[in-house]
């Protein structure tokens, strides 16, 4: 016989509503019956109590009994891991079998618990030490509920959790996905699916097979399983932040329409509504809930909490969320660390009957043939009697009438084109007028007043007519002009003026965006002043439409697939169907100046730009929805900038003539990167003038409009262009560190680079781990070195030894190579030599004198640029005289260290990156670099003024604060991420932009700005120098390019003034002070040899005293110290100190040019909560 032990919760004897165990022995088989009818139902638990109080759009706090061991919920949920772990795609499970959730989290310490409903209490799981923590949960977690095992993916390792025994066990030491790939289980299918890079995984069998190809990158996607639809969603995922699939019940993937937003790791998290069956999505810092019909395949905002009523939002704003649907119940338990509530959802769609989406034979071409299944209710797939779209209309029409594609082929046009590689430029001969000398003749108009005006500047793009074989360009120089390019004749002419037409001197003196062309009818339009003209092509004659509600410098454009009129004007979309105008919507562009471009490839037209929204982009799709792209990383001008699309990929490009490049967007993918950049034997225009792009679909290319002679061009799409180049690059310098060579005036490969968003392993100096072994939390150490310098250089014109000036001036810290476990740093002053400090692992000290960097009367101090990666050290110069030019300062010059270590002092330094591009720099170098990991590359923080961008953008925009005050963009943040050799600015600050510091975190992976100085005051007297921020890796919603179109992107949170608990915070001052972080907590220091203390904060903004100094005659102390610095005091009287936190310990160094090395043990019990 064997002994009955029925299953427990936590491993224990059942509780008795199990009822009695009856123990059967039949032919020696031992049976276990347990008695059902017990066995308490979930309408019976206070959850379903909680759920039918809870009405439509209603939270209600559920109130679960926690362990006695803690006080609030905040601290069981988080539970010592270093900060909130639901953050970055959590999902939790919900398990209707055993009538609990579950919840695994991760914050580089993992945490598992769970709800029981029947007994309404809170439970922490067993955790095995052998699951290591991947950073976030990043959704790699999955619920077998039938075999009862809950699955967690980490690090390249699948674990399971046995429920019923309260263990795990590892599952397989495989796993198809990053440590940030999503993973569910799929109950339709009855299999675990993780997502790889465009391919679905299955675990059968204790092994993982190919599944499905999908279009989704894992990086950053998510999953999640939705038991009342029967199906899977799988969405966003690096450069495809906006795309959306189903993954059904009979094993058949569908793509779905597009997002409105772009998906972020960070800010967003998935759920679904038990009731109806929609994907719902939270973005936490805007407080908007989205919701997804997917028999609509459509998305739509379901709730604004920060709009409609603030007071409504209960939770934080930084903090994660986690939306668990209880499908019996029809609620959703909202879990979050300020308390779990109860949430029943009222849904955004409660107006028409759905439709099957994925039937709409428009979008055939992009999607799977086969649908998903029909939930009970919903309307009938689309049948051959139901009459077709607008968009199908429009293309079956156009494609009766469009002239056969040999007519065009025949011509001058047609044959240059045929011959036109990819990426090509070739000029078009073409004959002017009769009676025309030159073509140039043909764009200068003369105005009354005697004036010349060209009729092309500040014009947005011609229009091609198919049928008749010739573009189209309405003109506006002071007076109009209305010309044309005919195919067949291979000559232009001028049309006429018959009829009704626009007045002859417009209100405008350029044209803008105000034409468009209907070529199905053959209709062109012209908006001048508030009214609007039309010239039929076929009559050759104008006439007057009357008055609109637009007018101005607005744009208008055809939109085919909507066949109607679009414009724009103050944020509003308008459609215009011939009789009445009506509005379809807002979007973030002005209309002011705005360009407008329709996309027949796409069926959606384009907005962009416009005074006061120079980097805003929105698009109009086949459906009339409107929805917000990412801002360009630039600012567009239509007299420099100019938008086309590319007939042949559908992506959206933007030539920028004064910067002589070309912009291209993927509008899949939200993600604008530069496609080409040409030098000045390239360029195929000359050195002044204008151009007008004009598409020209059945040729695949684009006619640009040009007063010397049209250009033709067949676009070579980026992705085509970085491969060809990939071919020619360098390789990464290897782990052995040997120095790289070639032609320093190319740009070099990348160090070798830690993967996004995993944590950095750093190597403890040992000498100095060693010696804090023996120190007292609190204890505060003199740190005997070998041949310690005196930290000075001396002048240019001759070496006095260890004489001169102070070398460490406004030097915040040494760079660590936890290889060698070595420090450095680069001594200097104005007018000095440069020369470089090195401490060993054996605590030696090494000077290396007369460095082969920048001229010494150029760099006035080190400030914060030195980074050391991968045995390399990296300079920003702000020398101009090898790059020519003023914006070349800023490049990068890097040298490897294991010579320096050798004794060789005759190291060569190489240039591996081009200049900032800032024009009005000066020579001191107080800017910041440092190297952000996470990031792969650096981070520059310092001047925004001085590049043609005039209007610098912000990702986040104002904080409440910044807003309510008024307050202005002092300071830029630009990143260079190897291999690519440009900085690219992403984001702009409140902070001073000189001399500041910057600080990486690896503890809390991101990297602090403590803010620079600046001529100016915020309004209300708020220095810049006393605004703070904190630059994330991979959180904003990728409205900036990568130019290496890899890795994650970076943007700023701006925190404000930071602020004091109980005293007055100071400005920050690399002169008085400089930052560092606890090792162990992450939280941040700051040292501040005006006030004589070190203040802590847990994130960069709410900074208390950590040690005030006040009492030197404690043991922690060396013996004889009274004052904080100077005479008998702990520091010296120089100041100039810099911090260091001493990796894989508790333990922080200071660099004293007078006391040598001080070692501090950081105190017990002082860690803040981190963030």
């Amino acid at each position: 016989m064997f002994p009955c032990q029925p299953w427990s919760a936590r491993g224990k004897k059942v509780s008795s509503h199990f009822g009695l165990i009856a123990l059967v022995i039949f032919g020696g088989i031992g049976l276990c019956p347990v008695a059902k009818a017990t066995e308490p139902l979930l309408s019976e638990t206070h959850l379903a109590s909680v759920a039918e109080d809870t009405t439509r759009g209603e939270f209600t706090p559920l109130r679960g009994e926690l362990p006695p061991e803690f006080q609030s919920f905040s601290e069981f949920h988080i539970h010592g891991t270093a900060a909130d772990p639901d953050t970055w795609n959590a999902r939790g499970q919900w398990d209707p079998k055993r009538k609990r959730t579950f919840f695994f989290g991760d914050r580089h310490r993992n945490v598992f618990h769970s709800y029981d409903a029947v007994e309404n209490r809170w439970h922490h799981n067993a955790l095995a030490e052998e699951i290591p923590t991947a950073g976030h949960q990043w959704g790699t977690v999955g619920l077998d509920v039938d075999q009862g095992y809950f699955y967690r993916a980490a690090q390249r390792r699948l674990f399971r959790y046995r429920i019923d025994e309260d263990r795990w066990e590892l599952a397989s030491d495989a796993y198809p996905g990053q440590h940030f790939s999503p993973m569910e289980f799929h109950e339709g299918l009855g299999r675990l699916l993780a997502l790889g890079d465009e391919q679905l995984y299955a675990f059968r069998g204790g092994e993982w097979q190919p599944e499905a190809r999908v279009r989704h990158r894992s990086q950053h996607a998510n999953m999640i399983y939705n038991r009342a639809r029967e199906e899977m969603l799988i969405v966003g995922g690096r450069r495809s932040e906006r795309r959306v699939s189903l993954f059904t019940a009979d094993g058949q993937l569908h793509e779905m329409n597009d997002l409105p937003f772009n998906w972020s790791t960070q800010h967003h998290c998935i759920g679904y509504d038990p009731e109806s069956g929609n994907y719902l999505a939270l973005h936490r810092k805007t407080f908007q809930l989205w919701e997804y019909d997917p028999s609509r395949d459509r998305w739509r905002k379901a709730a604004d909490w920060k709009d409609e009523n603030q007071e409504e939002w209960r939770f934080g704003s930084f903090f994660g969320h986690v939306l668990i649907p209880i499908d019996e119940l029809g609620v959703i338990l909202w879990m979050h660390r300020s308390g779990p509530v109860v949430y029943r959802h009222s849904s955004a769609f409660s107006d028409a009957s759905p439709s099957n989406p994925i039937a709409d034979t428009s979008r055939s071409a992009q999607r799977s043939t086969s649908s998903p299944p029909q939930k009970e209710g919903a309307a009938p797939s689309p049948t051959e009697e139901q009459l077709p779209s607008a968009k199908q209309v429009a293309t079956e029409h156009q494609s009766t009438v469009a002239a056969p594609p040999s007519a065009l082929a025949q011509t001058e046009l047609g044959q240059h084109a045929a011959n036109l590689a990819p990426g090509r430029f070739v000029s078009l001969e073409s004959s002017p007028p009769a009676g025309v000398a030159r073509l140039r003749e043909m764009f200068l108009v003369q105005s009354p007043d005697g004036r010349r005006g060209r009729i092309d500047a500040w014009a947005d793009g011609g229009h091609w007519d198919s049928q008749r074989r010739q573009t189209l360009f309405h003109g506006l120089g002071g007076v109009n002009k209305f010309i044309t390019y005919r195919a067949d004749e291979n000559r232009w002419e001028e049309l006429g003026w018959e009829g009704t037409p626009p007045p002859d001197q417009d209100p405008e003196r350029y044209i803008y965006s105000r034409t468009a062309f209907d070529a199905t009818r053959g209709h062109y339009y012209r908006l001048s002043g508030e009214a609007l003209y039309r010239y039929e092509i076929e009559e050759a004659r104008w006439s007057r439409l009357g008055e609109t509600p637009i007018g101005g410098n607005t744009p208008i454009e055809w939109h085919q697939a909507l066949d109607m009129l679009i414009s724009v004007k103050e944020g509003v979309v308008r459609g215009f169907e011939g009789e009445r105008w009506q509005e379809l919507g807002t979007t973030g562009v002005s209309g002011d100046r705005s360009s407008a471009q329709y996309n027949p490839v796409r069926q959606e037209l384009l907005v962009i730009g416009g005074d006061g929204s120079e980097q805003a982009v929105s698009i109009l799709d086949a459906d009339g929805e409107v929805s917000e792209a990412s801002d360009l990383p630039f600012a567009f001008q239509m007299s420099l900038d100019h938008i086309t699309y590319d007939p042949q990929s559908g992506k959206y490009l933007v030539l920028r003539w004064d910067e002589r490049t070309l912009w291209e967007y993927d509008a899949d993918a939200d993600h604008w990167r530069p496609a080409w950049e040409w030098s000045s034997d390239g360029w195929p225009f000359h050195e002044y003038g204008t151009v007008v792009p004009i598409p020209i679909d059945e040729l695949g290319i684009i006619f640009w409009q040009y007063e010397h002679g049209p250009r033709l061009y067949r676009h070579r799409l980026a992705s085509d262009t970085a491969s060809a180049d990939s071919t020619q690059a360098a390789s990464r310098p290897s782990r052995s560190r040997a120095a790289p060579g070639g032609d320093l005036s190319k740009p070099k490969a990348s160090p070798e680079v830690p993967e996004p968003g995993v944590e950095v392993e750093q190597q403890p100096h040992e000498a100095l781990a060693a010696i804090g072994e023996d120190m007292a939390p609190g204890e505060w150490r003199y740190i005997e070195t070998k041949n310690t310098p005196r930290f000075r250089v001396g002048s240019c014109r001759g070496d006095p030894g260890d004489g001169g000036t102070h070398a460490l001036g406004w030097t915040g810290s040494f760079a660590y190579d936890p290889e060698t476990q070595s420090f450095w740093a680069i001594g200097m002053r104005g007018g000095s030599e440069k020369r470089l400090f090195v401490l060993d692992r054996d605590l030696e000290w090494n000077t290396v004198r007369q460095l082969p960097l920048d001229e010494c009367l150029d760099d006035r101090r080190p400030f914060n640029r030195l980074s050391l990666v991968d045995g390399y050290l990296y300079w920003p110069s702000s020398n101009t005289k090898e790059g020519g030019g003023r914006s070349t300062r800023g490049h990068l010059l890097r040298a490897p260290i294991e010579p320096y270590l050798e004794g060789d002092t005759d190291v060569k330094w190489e240039r591996v990156s081009r200049g900032l591009g800032i024009s009005n720099m000066n020579g001191t170098g107080d800017f910041a670099v440092a190297w952000y990991p996470d990031l792969g590359g650096w981070v520059f923080v310092g001047r925004r003024s001085g590049t043609k961008e005039p209007t610098p953008f912000s990702q986040e925009g104002h904080t409440e604060e910044g807003q309510a005050l008024g307050k202005r963009w002092y300071a830029r943040a630009m990143f260079l991420r190897p291999p690519n050799p440009e900085w690219v600015q992403f984001d702009v600050l409140y902070s001073g932009q000189y001399q500041g510091q910057l600080l990486y975190n690896p503890i809390k992976q991101q990297m602090l700005v403590a803010p620079g100085i600046e001529f100016g005051n915020q309004p209300e007297g708020s220095e810049p120098r006393r605004e703070w921020a904190i630059i994330h890796h991979d959180g904003g919603d990728s409205r900036v390019v990568s130019p290496s179109d890899e890795g994650p992107t970076p943007w700023v949170e701006k925190i404000d003034r930071a602020v004091g608990d109980g005293f007055e915070l100071p400005p920050f001052s690399p002169r008085y002070g400089t930052i560092g972080y606890d090792p162990v907590s992450g939280d941040y220091l700051w040292w501040n040899r005006q006030h004589g203390a070190i203040w802590r904060s847990p994130d960069g903004k709410h900074w208390h005293v950590y040690e005030s100094f006040e009492d030197l005659s404690d043991a922690r102390f060396p013996e004889g110290l009274e004052r904080f610095r100077g005479r008998r005091g702990l520091f010296g009287a120089t100041g100039y100190v810099q911090m260091n936190a001493v990796p894989g310990t508790d333990l922080v160094v200071f660099f004293d040019p007078d006391r040598g090395l001080i070692l501090h043990r950081m105190k017990d019990g002082q860690a803040d909560s981190t963030r």
